[in-house]
């Protein structure tokens, strides 16, 4: 049976306009004597929501091992993309239905070979045990990021 694993991903960005903004990630296992985490708070200049949340997210699979993941989200594209999208993308190339690739396609396809054949979720998560801690970290570090410009 394989460890079920929980994926809890923020960012500082709201909306499609480029920007330095941050992810944050909680990778959580429940182990018999409690939780246990692996997190990382990353600035990045110039970019959207999508984007960081993807990079966020790549950066978090490249820690995992086989596992039965969830992840849980505020976004509504995160959640679309692995519960509807992420199979068509596959299937397509990441081409769009007029053949262009989709944005982001090297990270997307990178996060797709790394989760290959594991079973994975998204959910919608507005209220979570680390998310005041996440938005206040990426707020943090994006504003960091911004000031050193």
């Amino acid at each position: 049976m394989l460890k079920e694993v929980r994926l809890y991903i923020e960012t500082s960005i709201r909306g499609p306009r480029r920007q330095t903004g941050a992810y944050a990630y909680v990778l959580e296992y429940r182990a018999a004597a409690g939780p246990v985490t692996l997190t990382e708070v990353k600035a990045i200049p110039d970019t959207t929501e999508h984007q960081s949340l993807c990079m966020g997210i790549l950066a978090a699979v490249k820690r995992l091992k086989s596992c039965d993941l969830t992840i849980c989200t505020s976004s509504g594209y995160i959640q679309a993309v692995f519960e509807s999208w992420m199979d068509n993308w596959i299937a397509n190339g990441f081409k769009t239905a007029k053949g262009e690739p989709i944005k982001d396609a090297e990270k997307w396809q990178e996060i797709a070979e790394r989760l290959n054949g594991l079973p994975v979720r998204a959910e919608i998560a507005m209220e979570h045990t680390y998310r005041d801690w996440m938005l206040r970290e990426v707020d943090k570090a994006a504003k960091s990021a911004a000031s050193e410009k």
